[in-house]
């Protein structure tokens, strides 16, 4: 086997089985709940990239940004649940993408 497929073998075992990523260090107990309110529970656990990249799919459902998505995007985009107001969620998003870099 070449070192680009050992490499890519490695990669991918790496994004699906190593888990590095502690969500619940970024947030607070308020925007824990905010979370739960959008249907994703941050458990006491390291994620995958894997993991982390599920949950952001998630959370981007409800973003309603047009800079952001096409218009068929905006469209199937989720409404905020009732408790969430636009400012909770976007600085919950924008949390959740900066805690990555």
């Amino acid at each position: 086997m070449d070192e680009k497929k050992i490499s890519s073998i490695i990669s991918k075992e790496r994004y699906y089985n190593e888990r590095h990523i502690n969500l619940k260090e970024i947030f607070n107990k308020e925007e824990l709940q905010v979370l739960k309110k959008l249907g994703i529970n941050i458990e006491n656990k390291l994620y995958t990239n894997y993991e982390y990249e599920c949950i952001e799919i998630d959370l981007f459902a409800y973003c309603d940004d047009k800079d952001l998505l096409s218009k068929e995007e905006v469209e199937i985009t989720k409404p905020l649940p009732e408790g969430v107001s636009k400012e909770e969620y976007k600085n919950i998003f924008e949390k959740f993408c900066n805690c990555k870099k």
